[in-house]
């Protein structure tokens, strides 16, 4: 009985690979097929997340940047004028949101670091009062 509920599941997965961008996308747009978004997720995730390590220093950093840009497809697929070049806009937004991204790292860096107080000259000398043991 689980076999015949799943079949329709791996037929429509072996379908969509097959499918171009275009269709994958209108797809995902018309009813938010599941199935259309996992398979655009597969043939561009790698494309994706190397634009985002290449541009971010830390991996968390990295896979935050990466979930973004798919986030942002799955706001915008009926907006995208030419689904064909698919691969094109998802470099456009991988590069836009990892370049925010390293952006906003730096200046939580920068903020951190204007609240730490720098050591006055008593502190920095306060090593030299002991004696060797």
């Amino acid at each position: 009985m689980t076999a015949n509920r799943t079949a329709p599941f791996f037929a429509r997965l072996l379908t969509a690979s097959e499918e171009p961008d275009a269709e994958l996308i209108r797809r995902f747009a018309a009813s938010r097929d599941a199935t259309a978004f996992e398979m655009l997720v597969r043939r561009h995730g790698p494309m994706v997340l190397g634009i985002c390590r290449r541009t971010l220093v830390h991996t968390h950093d990295a896979e935050d940047a990466f979930q973004a840009v798919f986030l942002v497809l799955a706001q915008k697929a009926s907006t995208i004028r030419d689904a064909n070049s698919l691969s094109a806009w998802l470099y456009g937004v991988a590069l836009r949101v990892a370049k925010k991204a390293k952006s906003r790292a730096a200046s939580r860096r920068e903020e951190a670091r204007a609240e730490v107080p720098e050591p006055t000259a008593k502190e920095q000398h306060r090593d030299t009062d002991l004696g060797p043991i």
